[in-house]
């Protein structure tokens, strides 16, 4: 049987309005926007970190943070905004 294509970020369904009102980072506690199959917290330097969305599900887990070109991982992130990052 041929394996279903996995949806292009054009193709994610867009999360309810009202549920996107309350989601935040879980970072910086930004407010979260979605493009494609990401939620993505813009920060004042114009990059984004980024939650991956599985299954129409948000994963907002600091762990699975998506970050911003140029920085490698978590800890990376962590010390870039950590002006940004609440106590």
């Amino acid at each position: 049987m041929p394996e279903t294509p996995a949806p292009s970020s054009a193709d994610a369904p867009a999360i309810d309005p009202k549920l996107m009102a309350l989601l935040v980072c879980p970072l910086t506690r930004r407010p979260l926007g979605q493009r494609g199959d990401r939620l993505v917290c813009a920060l004042p330097d114009g990059a984004e970190l980024a939650y991956p969305i599985e299954n129409g599900i948000p994963v907002l887990l600091i762990d699975s943070v998506i970050p911003p070109d140029g920085l490698a991982d978590l800890s990376a992130v962590r010390a870039k905004y950590a002006d940004l990052i609440p106590a």
